[in-house]
């Protein structure tokens, strides 16, 4: 039976079942899939909701369990340990684990704009890096190397900034408190609170200083698997990259906006006064996916350009100290 499954119930049901998620007998032949979220429910997960509601990974034969994940490094070490068969992750963390050898690889390449921004209150007037001199900006701890670049890049010295390490469950609230000027963040997820807020009158109006705009630019978020599948297991991927990416299109459509927030918000049980905030994160998330950067190519195909200039901001960053091959990062032989 297609469903999704909570964090707290994974747990359970690997307790009682050794690592794989209850399910119901069944005399369908449907291939299991466990699929992980790289984090809970936003705007970028609606797609795999509306493929298991709309039953197109099981009109490819696929029994889909969809779970929820606690970010993107977890998400990449529960495939590596093949506790997942698919997920979804973001690039720049994926580099940085193949890097270091762990056995995982990019299969799809959905969100492929950088969604990386300096997240502010309009009335700060932070429009460029160069206003964040003087200023302090609050970031969890991995992403510290991240904004070190951005201001690189522009000319400002980091030790013009005041950065405040913080924790990412009380991040945002301290931003809404006004301790810090700013925040970093991909755009595409609880940031977005913020505009729903304001949309309210509940806080004033919030500032997106995008770091592609500002000559960072990296692959954003896509599907990964561990390589252990891809050579074991290659039409599993293929069927659900291709019920996925229609849903992907079908959802694009402004007319099923609401219907696939509603959707996602219904199966994973989410709080009703986050509706708003999820549907602005997919209308967002939408402005991000390259559907015609390479029309002679399929849609969620990569280009070795853009991991690249990924891997090239790891290196930059002092993250890794040997850029890896790039055939060991993503795969598009599953798109065709």
């Amino acid at each position: 039976m297609n469903r999704f499954i909570g964090t707290l119930i994974v747990g359970v049901a690997a307790l009682i079942t050794g690592g794989s998620a209850m399910m119901a007998p069944s005399a369908r032949a449907d291939e299991p899939v466990k699929f992980r979220m790289d984090f809970r429910l936003s705007g970028p997960h609606l797609p795999y909701f509306w493929a298991l509601d709309k039953g197109y990974y099981k009109q490819e034969g696929l029994d889909v369990t969809i779970r929820e994940g606690a970010g993107a490094q977890q998400t990449i070490n529960l495939i590596a340990s093949k506790e997942d068969d698919i997920a979804s992750a973001d690039f720049l963390v994926l580099a940085n684990a193949v890097s270091k050898g762990v056995p995982v690889k990019a299969v799809f390449g959905y969100v492929q704009r950088n969604a990386w921004a300096v997240i502010s209150f309009e009335d700060a007037n932070l429009r460029k890096p160069q206003d964040l001199i003087g200023k302090t900006v609050g970031i969890i701890a991995d992403h510290k190397v991240l904004l070190e670049l951005l201001l690189r890049t522009n000319n400002v010295s980091p030790d013009q900034v005041t950065i405040r390490v913080v924790n990412i469950a009380v991040r945002n609230t301290v931003f809404a408190e006004r301790r810090f000027d700013a925040f970093v963040s991909q755009i595409l997820g609880s940031p977005m609170d913020f505009v729903a807020r304001a949309n309210e009158g509940k806080n004033p109006p919030v500032h997106f200083m995008l770091f592609g705009d500002f000559g960072v630019n990296t692959l954003s978020q896509g599907l990964i698997a561990h390589k252990d599948t891809i050579a074991q297991r290659p039409e599993v991927i293929r069927k659900f990259l291709r019920a996925t990416a229609r849903a992907i299109k079908e959802i694009a459509k402004p007319h099923n906006f609401d219907e696939a927030t509603d959707i996602a918000m219904r199966e994973t049980k989410a709080a009703p006064e986050r509706r708003e905030s999820v549907k602005l994160q997919w209308i967002e998330t939408v402005k991000f996916i390259n559907f015609n950067e390479t029309p002679q190519e399929p849609f969620g195909w990569m280009a070795a350009k853009d991991w690249t200039s990924t891997v090239d901001v790891l290196m930059k960053t002092g993250q890794v100290e040997k850029a890896p091959e790039l055939n060991g990062l993503y795969t598009n032989e599953f798109l065709r």
